[in-house]
C-alpha cells in the first residue's frame, strides 16, 4: 500500500469516525430532551437550542403546557417550560417519551425524526394524551450540535408521513 492510499485510509477512516461522533452527539441531545422537560431543567434545555431556534406545533386542546400553538422563538419556549399547567404535570407525574431518532447528516447540518409519546399520571395509572412525530433540524455551531427548529405534528396525517421520510439516512450518511 504507497503512503498515498495509506492517507486516503486514514482519511475515510476519520471522517467515518466523525459521523459516528457527531450521530451519537445528536442522538444524546434528542434523547435528553424530554428528561429536561419533565425535570423541570429549563436552562440545561435551552442552552441546546440557537439563539434564532423555533418551534412550531398544532393546537393542543388539553393545553398541557399551556396555550402553546403555532411558530413561536426561544422566549416563548422558556416561558412553556416555566409555565402553570406543566409545573403542576410535573407534580403529578408527567413522562415525554421519545423514541430514538432517524438521523440524517448533512456537513454542518442534520435533521432527525422521532415520534413522542406523552403520558401523565391519572391516579394509579397513566393516561396516554397523545403520539406526535418530532423533526428536528441541528446545526453543528462552536464546536457542538444545537437544535434550530422543531416541528412536532400529530400522527395519522399526511404531513407526518412527509416528516418521517425525510429523515431516513442517506447510505453514504
Amino acid at each position: 500500500m504507497s503512503g498515498s492510499d495509506s492517507k486516503s485510509l486514514e482519511s475515510r477512516l476519520m471522517e467515518r469516525i466523525q459521523i459516528l461522533e457527531d450521530r451519537q452527539e445528536i442522538l444524546e441531545l434528542l434523547m435528553t430532551h424530554p428528561l429536561a422537560i419533565d425535570g423541570g431543567g429549563t436552562d440545561f434545555l435551552l442552552s441546546k437550542w440557537t439563539e434564532d431556534s423555533l418551534v412550531d406545533r398544532p393546537y393542543d386542546p388539553e393545553h398541557h403546557s399551556g396555550p402553546y400553538e403555532g411558530v413561536y422563538g426561544k422566549d416563548v419556549m422558556h416561558e412553556e417550560a416555566k409555565s402553570p399547567e406543566l409545573a403542576a404535570l410535573r407534580k403529578t407525574g408527567i413522562c415525554h417519551f421519545d423514541t430514538s431518532p432517524a438521523i440524517r447528516l448533512v456537513g454542518d447540518a442534520a435533521h432527525a425524526s422521532n415520534y413522542l409519546q406523552l403520558f401523565t399520571l391519572e391516579g394509579q395509572s397513566y393516561r396516554l394524551r397523545f403520539i406526535l412525530i418530532s423533526r428536528w433540524e441541528l446545526r453543528h455551531e462552536h464546536g457542538e450540535w444545537k437544535i434550530t427548529k422543531r416541528v412536532i405534528w400529530p400522527v395519522g396525517d399526511e404531513e407526518t408521513t412527509r416528516l418521517a421520510l425525510e429523515s431516513l439516512p442517506s447510505q453514504h450518511t
